[in-house]
C-alpha cells in the first residue's frame, strides 16, 4: 500500500468536477488552478474509461489529462516541480486508511495507493 507504480493512469483520466470555464471565472486564482488551465486538456469519459481499464467512472466529475505526462517514459515531465493539485495525490491530506475507506474517494480502483 501506498506506493506508486507509475502507472501514469492518474495523469491521463483525471477525475475533476469542475469545468476549465468555471476555474476562469476565479479571480485570485491559486498556483493549481492556473495549473489546470494551462496543461490538462479534457477526454471523454469514453477514453477515460479506456485508459482505466474500464474501471468504475466518477459519475459527477469531468476527465482530464495532462500535457505534461509524458506517455513514452510513464513519468511526469515536471516531477520534482509538480503542483500540490499533483503532488498531494490521491490523499489531498487524509491519512491513506482514511482515504482508502471513504466510499467516494475517487482513485482508480487498481491503484498502487490502495493496492499492495
Amino acid at each position: 500500500m501506498n506506493k506508486c507504480l507509475q502507472c501514469g493512469k492518474c495523469c491521463q483520466a483525471i477525475p475533476f468536477p469542475l469545468t476549465k470555464k468555471v476555474l476562469m471565472e476565479e479571480e485570485n486564482p491559486a498556483e493549481s488552478v492556473r495549473f489546470i488551465l494551462r496543461y490538462w486538456k479534457r477526454v471523454s469519459a469514453k477514453k477515460a474509461s479506456v485508459i482505466l481499464d474500464n474501471d468504475k467512472l466518477f459519475s459527477n466529475f469531468l476527465y482530464y489529462e495532462c500535457s505534461l505526462f509524458n506517455k513514452e517514459s510513464g513519468l511526469c515531465g515536471i516531477h520534482n516541480d509538480k503542483p500540490s493539485v499533483c503532488a498531494d495525490y490521491p490523499y489531498y491530506g487524509k491519512s491513506p486508511e482514511e482515504y482508502a475507506s471513504q466510499p467516494d474517494n475517487i482513485i482508480y480502483s487498481k491503484c498502487g495507493y490502495l493496492n499492495e
